[in-house]
C-alpha cells in the first residue's frame, strides 16, 4: 500500500548548492520524506493519473524551494505504437507493453463484504469477478500486474542534483508509484515497467518532448542513424525529431504516438477541447530552458562560477515571460480535482487495511503504543493519516491567495476553529 515516512522531526529546509541553487545530492530522502508526508496522492494506483500526480510533485518541489529550472517532465512510451498495437489490449500480445506489479493486489479482497459496503458509501462500484472497481470515470483492475492501456505512456519527474563529493550534477527520477524508498536514474525505468526497448523522452518544464539520446538503446540507435542519417538527436529540426518518433513507432498521424499531438504534459490529449487548445499554445514556450540549464551544468563542473549568475537571470526573466509559476499552480489545481476519485478510492482501501491490522493486533493482545514508537508500526497504520494530512493540506492551500502567499483574511476565528476541528 502507500507509504508513510516517519521522523521525530522534519527539516523543511532543502539545502541547495550556493552556486547553481540545485539541491544537494545528499537532500534526496529529506525530499522524498517532505513529499510522501505532506503530498498524499493515490500513488498506490498505477495505471492512471501518472501526469497528475506529476504535475502535483512539482508543484511541492517548487514550494519546498527548489527551482523551476532544476525539475524537468520525463516520459516513457511503449515501442511500438502503430494502430494495429493500439487496438491490442492484452499486455502478453504487445511485445513492448509497459507493464508494473499492482502493490494493491496482495491486500484487497473484493469477496469482502465490510469493504464493498465502505466503497459503496463512498459511491465506488465493484465487480469482483472481473477484478474492476469503478471511481467516478476510472476504471481501476486489480490484477496482479497493470497496463499503461489508455496512454501506452509514463509520465515522471526529474531533478537536478549537486554531488559536491563528485563534483557533478546527477538527474535522478522521483515518482512514488514506482519506488517510495528513493530516488532512481532514468536507466531505472525500463527495468520498473518490464520494457526493454521503450522510449525515454525528457522535457523541461513547458517544453516539448524529445527523446533522450543517452537512453536510446543500441536498437534504437541503429534504427535513428538508418531512417535519419544523422549522428545524434541534436542534429534533427523539431519537425525532423516528430517525424523520426512517428517512423520509430509506427504511429499515425494525429494518434497518441504522433509528437503533434502531445502537450508539455503528456501524450494523452485531455477531452477537453479548450483546456486541449490552452495546453497546446503554452507547449514549447520552456524549450531555451534546455540549452540554459545545461551551459549551468557546464559552468558548474568547470568552475566558472562567473557565468552561472547571468544564465540564472535568463532563467528568471524567462519564467515571468511565460508566467511558468501561474501555469504550475493552474496545472496542480487541475490535477488535484481530476484525481479526487483516485483519491477517494484509496481514502477508503488504505483505512480498510489499516483498521484489519488493527484488530489483529487487538486480538494478539500487542500494546499499540509501542507500535507508533517505530517507523515500521506507523507504516502498517498509515490508513489512519493518509486521510488526516488530507485535510490538513487542503487547509493550507485555502489559507493562501492565488500567488502563493498567505491571505491574512482567511485566517478568521472560523477558519481557527474548522482547523482544530479537522485536526481532532
Amino acid at each position: 500500500m502507500q507509504k508513510s515516512f516517519f521522523s521525530d522531526k522534519i527539516d523543511l529546509n532543502i539545502e541547495l548548492d550556493p552556486s547553481t541553487s540545485f539541491p544537494l545530492y545528499s537532500e534526496q530522502e529529506k525530499i522524498l520524506e517532505l513529499v510522501m508526508n505532506y503530498l498524499p496522492l493515490p500513488y498506490s494506483i498505477s495505471e492512471f493519473g501518472c501526469g497528475k500526480k506529476c504535475s502535483l510533485i512539482i508543484k511541492k518541489l517548487i514550494d519546498l524551494g527548489i527551482p523551476a529550472y532544476a525539475l524537468e517532465r520525463g516520459m516513457i512510451i511503449e515501442r511500438d505504437l502503430s494502430p494495429e498495437a493500439l487496438r491490442q489490449t492484452n499486455p502478453q500480445k504487445r511485445p513492448h507493453a509497459l507493464t508494473v506489479e499492482n502493490v494493491l493486489y496482495h491486500h484487497l479482497d473484493l469477496d469482502d463484504e465490510m469493504l464493498r459496503a465502505l466503497l459503496k458509501e463512498a459511491g465506488i462500484t465493484v465487480n469482483a469477478q472481473r477484478k474492476v472497481i469503478r471511481t467516478g470515470s476510472y476504471r481501476v483492475s486489480n490484477g496482479k500486474t497493470n497496463q499503461f492501456v489508455q496512454a501506452r505512456s509514463h509520465i515522471f519527474t526529474l531533478v537536478y542534483f549537486w554531488d559536491p563529493k563528485a563534483e557533478e550534477v546527477k538527474q535522478l527520477v522521483i515518482d512514488p508509484t514506482l519506488d517510495r524508498d528513493e530516488f532512481f536514474h532514468l536507466s531505472q525505468l525500463r527495468k520498473y515497467l518490464q520494457s526493454s526497448e521503450s522510449l525515454i523522452f525528457t522535457a523541461p518544464l513547458l517544453g516539448e518532448f524529445r527523446l533522450d539520446e543517452a537512453f536510446l538503446t543500441e536498437a534504437q540507435y541503429k534504427s535513428f542513424r538508418r531512417l535519419t542519417g544523422h549522428e545524434h538527436l541534436s542534429e534533427l529540426s523539431p519537425e525532423d525529431h516528430r517525424s523520426f518518433v512517428r517512423r520509430l513507432t509506427g504511429a499515425a498521424e494525429d494518434g497518441i504516438g504522433d509528437p503533434q499531438t502531445w502537450t508539455y504534459a503528456n501524450n494523452l490529449p485531455p477531452r477537453n477541447k479548450e483546456l486541449y487548445s490552452f495546453l497546446k499554445i503554452q507547449t514549447g514556450a520552456g524549450n531555451p530552458f534546455s540549452a540554459w540549464v545545461h551551459e549551468i551544468i557546464e559552468a558548474r563542473v568547470n568552475l566558472q562560477e562567473e557565468r552561472i549568475l547571468p544564465l540564472i537571470a535568463r532563467i528568471r526573466q524567462k519564467e515571468q515571460e511565460i508566467n511558468l509559476r501561474q501555469l504550475i499552480r493552474m496545472d496542480a489545481r487541475w490535477a488535484e480535482e481530476k484525481l479526487k476519485p483516485l483519491k477517494r478510492l484509496v481514502n477508503v482501501l488504505s483505512t480498510s487495511i489499516s483498521t484489519r491490522e488493527l484488530a489483529d493486533r487487538l486480538r494478539n493482545d500487542e500494546r499499540l503504543y509501542e507500535h507508533i514508537q517505530h517507523k515500521r508500526g506507523l507504516n502498517l497504520l498509515y490508513g489512519f493519516s493518509f486521510r488526516l494530512r488530507e485535510r490538513i493540506e487542503t487547509l493550507a492551500r485555502i489559507s493562501r491567495n492565488e500567488q502563493g502567499e498567505i491571505d491574512a483574511a482567511a485566517l478568521n476565528p472560523r477558519y481557527i476553529q474548522a482547523t482544530i476541528e479537522c485536526i481532532k
